[in-house]
Protein backbone atom coordinates (compact mmCIF):
# COMPACT_ATOMS: atom_id res chain seq x y z
CA UNK A 1 0.00 0.00 0.00
CA UNK A 2 1.48 3.39 -0.96
CA UNK A 3 2.50 5.81 1.77
CA UNK A 4 2.42 9.60 1.80
CA UNK A 5 6.08 9.97 0.89
CA UNK A 6 5.84 7.73 -2.18
CA UNK A 7 2.66 9.57 -3.22
CA UNK A 8 3.94 13.17 -3.01
CA UNK A 9 7.67 12.55 -3.45
CA UNK A 10 10.62 12.98 -1.11
CA UNK A 11 11.42 16.57 -2.13
CA UNK A 12 7.82 17.73 -1.75
CA UNK A 13 7.53 16.05 1.65
CA UNK A 14 10.72 17.70 2.88
CA UNK A 15 9.60 21.12 1.64
CA UNK A 16 5.98 21.03 2.74
CA UNK A 17 5.91 18.79 5.83
CA UNK A 18 9.16 19.67 7.60
CA UNK A 19 8.20 21.07 11.00
CA UNK A 20 4.69 19.58 10.92
CA UNK A 21 3.11 18.27 14.13
CA UNK A 22 1.86 14.71 14.56
CA UNK A 23 1.38 11.96 17.15
CA UNK A 24 3.92 9.19 16.75
CA UNK A 25 3.37 5.45 17.28
CA UNK A 26 3.50 6.02 21.06
CA UNK A 27 1.03 8.96 20.84
CA UNK A 28 3.73 11.47 21.73
CA UNK A 29 3.46 14.99 20.28
CA UNK A 30 6.13 15.08 17.59
CA UNK A 31 7.64 17.34 14.93
CA UNK A 32 8.97 16.24 11.53
CA UNK A 33 12.66 17.01 11.01
CA UNK A 34 13.04 15.47 7.55
CA UNK A 35 13.88 12.39 5.52
CA UNK A 36 17.03 10.35 6.01
CA UNK A 37 17.34 7.26 3.86
CA UNK A 38 14.08 5.33 4.10
CA UNK A 39 12.98 6.86 7.41
CA UNK A 40 11.42 10.02 8.77
CA UNK A 41 13.56 11.67 11.43
CA UNK A 42 11.51 13.57 13.99
CA UNK A 43 11.56 15.15 17.43
CA UNK A 44 9.37 13.42 20.02
CA UNK A 45 8.22 15.46 23.00
CA UNK A 46 7.59 14.34 26.55
CA UNK A 47 7.20 15.74 30.04
CA UNK A 48 4.89 18.61 30.86
CA UNK A 49 4.46 22.03 29.30
CA UNK A 50 6.54 23.44 32.18
CA UNK A 51 9.43 21.08 31.55
CA UNK A 52 9.38 19.56 28.08
CA UNK A 53 11.82 16.89 26.96
CA UNK A 54 12.81 16.31 23.34
CA UNK A 55 14.43 13.26 21.76
CA UNK A 56 15.32 12.45 18.16
CA UNK A 57 13.43 9.43 16.82
CA UNK A 58 12.81 7.65 13.51
CA UNK A 59 9.79 6.11 11.82
CA UNK A 60 9.43 4.13 8.59
CA UNK A 61 7.66 5.77 5.66
CA UNK A 62 4.74 3.36 6.03
CA UNK A 63 3.72 5.01 9.31
CA UNK A 64 2.53 7.95 7.21
CA UNK A 65 -0.23 6.28 5.21
CA UNK A 66 -1.82 9.57 4.26
CA UNK A 67 -2.64 13.06 5.45
CA UNK A 68 -4.59 11.63 8.37
CA UNK A 69 -1.23 11.07 10.08
CA UNK A 70 -1.10 14.86 10.46
CA UNK A 71 -4.63 15.39 11.76
CA UNK A 72 -4.84 17.50 14.92
CA UNK A 73 -7.50 18.17 17.57
CA UNK A 74 -9.84 21.10 16.94
CA UNK A 75 -7.89 24.31 17.28
CA UNK A 76 -9.05 27.16 19.47
CA UNK A 77 -8.39 27.97 23.11
CA UNK A 78 -5.39 26.44 24.88
CA UNK A 79 -4.35 27.07 28.48
CA UNK A 80 -1.19 26.25 30.42
CA UNK A 81 0.73 27.08 33.58
CA UNK A 82 -2.22 27.48 35.89
CA UNK A 83 -4.04 29.65 33.37
CA UNK A 84 -1.29 32.26 33.09
CA UNK A 85 -0.84 31.31 29.47
CA UNK A 86 -4.21 31.47 27.71
CA UNK A 87 -4.02 31.63 23.93
CA UNK A 88 -6.20 31.11 20.89
CA UNK A 89 -4.81 28.80 18.19
CA UNK A 90 -5.90 29.04 14.56
CA UNK A 91 -4.51 28.02 11.19
CA UNK A 92 -3.33 30.31 8.40
CA UNK A 93 -5.11 28.64 5.48
CA UNK A 94 -3.19 30.74 2.95
CA UNK A 95 0.05 28.97 3.79
CA UNK A 96 1.49 26.41 1.39
CA UNK A 97 2.75 24.33 4.30
CA UNK A 98 1.08 20.94 4.80
CA UNK A 99 0.02 19.78 8.23
CA UNK A 100 0.10 22.09 11.23
CA UNK A 101 3.39 23.76 12.18
CA UNK A 102 4.71 27.08 13.41
CA UNK A 103 4.82 28.08 9.72
CA UNK A 104 1.02 28.22 9.54
CA UNK A 105 -0.09 28.28 13.17
CA UNK A 106 -1.41 31.59 14.47
CA UNK A 107 -1.16 31.98 18.25
CA UNK A 108 -2.97 34.96 19.75
CA UNK A 109 -2.31 35.52 23.43
CA UNK A 110 -5.30 36.57 25.52
CA UNK A 111 -5.32 40.13 26.81
CA UNK A 112 -4.78 38.73 30.31
CA UNK A 113 -1.61 36.87 29.25
CA UNK A 114 -0.38 39.95 27.38
CA UNK A 115 -0.93 42.05 30.51
CA UNK A 116 1.03 39.58 32.63
CA UNK A 117 3.88 39.64 30.11
CA UNK A 118 3.88 43.44 29.82
CA UNK A 119 3.99 43.87 33.60
CA UNK A 120 6.80 41.35 34.02
CA UNK A 121 4.63 38.85 35.89
CA UNK A 122 4.91 36.08 33.33
CA UNK A 123 7.32 35.06 30.60
CA UNK A 124 7.02 32.28 28.05
CA UNK A 125 10.28 30.38 27.88
CA UNK A 126 11.62 27.33 26.10
CA UNK A 127 11.54 26.22 22.47
CA UNK A 128 8.38 27.80 21.09
CA UNK A 129 7.77 25.15 18.44
CA UNK A 130 7.84 22.47 21.15
CA UNK A 131 5.37 24.38 23.32
CA UNK A 132 3.07 24.98 20.35
CA UNK A 133 3.15 21.32 19.36
CA UNK A 134 2.37 20.08 22.87
CA UNK A 135 -0.51 22.52 23.38
CA UNK A 136 -1.96 21.91 19.91
CA UNK A 137 -1.89 18.11 20.11
CA UNK A 138 -2.51 17.55 23.82
CA UNK A 139 -4.98 20.23 24.92
CA UNK A 140 -6.20 20.16 28.51
CA UNK A 141 -9.75 21.34 29.10
CA UNK A 142 -11.44 21.86 32.46
CA UNK A 143 -15.21 21.46 32.91
CA UNK A 144 -16.86 24.87 33.17
CA UNK A 145 -18.19 24.68 36.74
CA UNK A 146 -14.96 23.12 38.02
CA UNK A 147 -12.89 25.83 36.36
CA UNK A 148 -15.04 28.61 37.81
CA UNK A 149 -14.74 27.10 41.29
CA UNK A 150 -10.97 26.90 41.01
CA UNK A 151 -10.75 30.50 39.80
CA UNK A 152 -12.88 31.69 42.73
CA UNK A 153 -10.62 29.73 45.10
CA UNK A 154 -7.51 31.27 43.55
CA UNK A 155 -6.26 27.93 42.23
CA UNK A 156 -6.52 28.96 38.56
CA UNK A 157 -6.02 32.30 36.87
CA UNK A 158 -7.98 31.34 33.75
CA UNK A 159 -8.96 28.18 31.87
CA UNK A 160 -10.23 26.72 28.62
CA UNK A 161 -13.40 24.65 28.91
CA UNK A 162 -13.27 23.62 25.24
CA UNK A 163 -11.67 24.85 22.01
CA UNK A 164 -14.48 27.43 21.83
CA UNK A 165 -14.97 28.49 25.47
CA UNK A 166 -12.47 30.22 27.77
CA UNK A 167 -12.83 32.16 30.99
CA UNK A 168 -10.47 34.83 32.29
CA UNK A 169 -10.54 37.44 35.08
CA UNK A 170 -12.05 40.86 34.47
CA UNK A 171 -12.68 44.02 36.49
CA UNK A 172 -14.72 44.22 39.71
CA UNK A 173 -14.07 40.57 40.63
CA UNK A 174 -15.96 39.36 37.57
CA UNK A 175 -14.84 36.66 35.14
CA UNK A 176 -15.31 37.11 31.41
CA UNK A 177 -16.58 34.23 29.28
CA UNK A 178 -15.26 34.12 25.73
CA UNK A 179 -16.86 32.24 22.87
CA UNK A 180 -14.00 31.84 20.47
CA UNK A 181 -12.43 35.33 20.52
CA UNK A 182 -15.51 37.34 21.43
CA UNK A 183 -16.65 38.17 24.94
CA UNK A 184 -20.00 36.43 25.31
CA UNK A 185 -20.84 36.66 28.99
CA UNK A 186 -19.70 37.08 32.57
CA UNK A 187 -19.54 35.24 35.86
CA UNK A 188 -20.56 37.65 38.61
CA UNK A 189 -18.83 37.70 42.02
CA UNK A 190 -21.68 35.61 43.52
CA UNK A 191 -21.18 32.93 40.86
CA UNK A 192 -24.14 33.90 38.66
CA UNK A 193 -23.50 33.22 34.97
CA UNK A 194 -24.77 35.92 32.60
CA UNK A 195 -24.47 35.23 28.86
CA UNK A 196 -25.11 37.50 25.89
CA UNK A 197 -25.79 34.68 23.44
CA UNK A 198 -28.81 32.50 24.44
CA UNK A 199 -27.40 29.41 22.74
CA UNK A 200 -24.28 29.73 24.88
CA UNK A 201 -26.30 28.81 28.00
CA UNK A 202 -26.96 25.36 26.57
CA UNK A 203 -23.41 25.02 25.29
CA UNK A 204 -21.86 25.93 28.64
CA UNK A 205 -24.26 23.53 30.34
CA UNK A 206 -22.89 20.69 28.25
CA UNK A 207 -19.36 21.53 29.43
CA UNK A 208 -20.13 21.30 33.14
Amino acid sequence: MPNLISTVGRDFFNRRFQGSFFLDSKKRPSIVDGIEGSEIVYTALGGSIKRLTATTQRLPFDFFKGLEAFSVPTLGWRAANGGRDLSFFSRNNKSYHRGLSTANLIIERSKMTKWLQNTGNYSITGEQSHRACMLALKPEFIPFTEGISKMREGKLLSFAASPSIAVMPDEDDKFSIYFRQNKAGEVLPDGTVVVDIPLLTTYVGELT
